[in-house]
């Protein structure tokens, strides 16, 4: 290292003392380098948990700190609309009670950048890859599924991010899908499903899929529940949830009301 400095090597017992003067500085050196990339790990880190809207510096410190030296493991976060009695579809399936809000479309396509995979029932698959694949337009805009004849840029950015996404649907009937990057797993497992959070990646989406919702509540699976609350009651319908023999307290992360009269409420988990 010195010499690379220009320091001559001193020679007999001076030589000896130069020696270790160099390697204790090499030492520092190193550990001077080591301390840095340790620093940026845990700052990558520390950015990624905060990302996820951990609550605050110090709590985010403290979740990274916690994850240090592994992979941060992915949350499954189930989105929905719900109606105002806790429906998330008609009894006949149909989503055109749903409200139309625009600034609630486009917070919905600016949060989509946070994850990269959605889970599906059999049924919601088949839903989702019906419409999906032909909503992408060079016209940069595509259509709503939920309200015939209207168009926009951030059901734009949710057909791209769609089909680009990860798709894992649970089917024991399914044989195959042509959909590009889905996949297929044949039972529910919840250990399968720890597994797909251990993998590298964003957060991964679930919508609708009540039956595979109600599954991973069941086990504890779901770290996050984002609902919109739609100002109509259907009076029947299907609930999200069901068939759960436990009680799952919930902490209210974030509540916002809309002029459209939908309320966005976040929930996880309470510990």
């Amino acid at each position: 290292m010195l010499e690379h400095l220009g320091h001559r090597p001193a020679i007999g017992r001076g030589a000896a003392r130069t020696k270790r003067l160099r390697d204790g500085i090499d030492g520092v050196l190193k550990g001077v380098a080591v301390g840095i990339e340790v620093r940026k790990d845990f700052l990558r880190a520390w950015l990624h948990v905060s990302r996820r809207d951990v609550g605050g510096s110090v709590t985010g410190i403290c979740v990274a700190n916690q994850h240090y030296g592994r992979m941060i493991v992915r949350r499954i976060v189930a989105f929905d609309m719900l109606s105002a009695d806790g429906y998330f579809t008609s009894a006949d399936g149909r989503l055109d009670w749903t409200v139309q809000d625009e600034e609630v479309d486009r917070e919905n396509a600016g949060n989509i950048g946070h994850s990269d995979a959605i889970l599906f029932g059999r049924k919601t698959y088949g839903m989702f890859e019906s419409f999906w694949p032909g909503a992408l337009s060079d016209s940069g805009k595509s259509p709503d599924p939920h309200q015939a004849g209207r168009q926009s840029t951030t059901m734009h950015d949710m057909a791209v991010f769609i089909n680009a996404a990860t798709k894992i649907v649970f089917s024991r009937t399914l044989k195959k899908v042509t959909w590009k990057n889905s996949r297929i797993i044949k039972e529910f497992d919840p250990k399968a499903v720890e597994a797909l959070k251990h993998e590298d990646g964003k957060d991964i989406m679930i919508f609708g899929s009540g039956e595979i919702v109600s599954k991973l509540t069941e086990h504890q699976l779901i770290d996050e529940y984002h609902f919109l609350i739609n100002p109509v009651f259907l009076g029947a319908g299907r609930p999200l949830i069901t068939g759960v023999s436990h009680r799952a307290p919930l902490k209210l992360d974030e509540s916002k009301s809309y002029r459209s009269g939908i309320v966005r409420q976040r929930y996880s988990l309470r510990k």
